[in-house]
């Protein structure tokens, strides 16, 4: 949500340490995380569902788990 500084609470360092430096992101990451977010802007801009404010949404896409985290 905007002035929430969320990425700088995650990300403190802007540091390029992880794997997808060298291999990438798998094409269709792009399009799960856009679909997530659209599915969030509906929420937000109709006041219905649970949103992901103040939380982290990692997904792993090797055993298709979600989790949330409360930041």
């Amino acid at each position: 949500m905007p002035g929430d500084r969320t990425l700088q609470k995650i990300y403190p360092s802007h540091e390029n340490k992880g794997a997808e430096v060298d291999l990438g992101n798998p094409s269709f990451t792009p399009a799960l995380v856009a679909s997530i977010e659209v599915a969030e802007t509906l929420k937000v801009l109709l006041n219905r569902g649970d949103i992901l404010k103040k939380r982290l949404l990692t997904i792993d896409l090797l055993t298709h788990e979600f989790e949330t985290f409360d930041l």
